[in-house]
């Protein structure tokens, strides 16, 4: 069963990374290196995760 299966949450947060420098970029935001140095070490960690269950959530992925 799919009960604890976290490949929505890792969606989830690269969607919310994606947003943060689409608005940087298309408002003039300063991002700060300490803040791309979060995002990045966010997204590596998330796609560690998507690659971890992908395996054992392949059906989330289609979605």
């Amino acid at each position: 069963m799919l009960k604890n299966c976290r490949i929505p949450l890792a969606k989830n947060t690269i969607d919310d990374i994606r947003r943060q420098l689409l608005d940087a970029a298309a408002f003039g935001k300063h991002v700060t290196p300490e803040q791309l140095e979060h995002m990045a070490r966010k997204l590596a960690d998330t796609m560690q995760t998507l690659a971890d269950e992908s395996t054992e959530c392949p059906i989330m992925l289609a979605r």
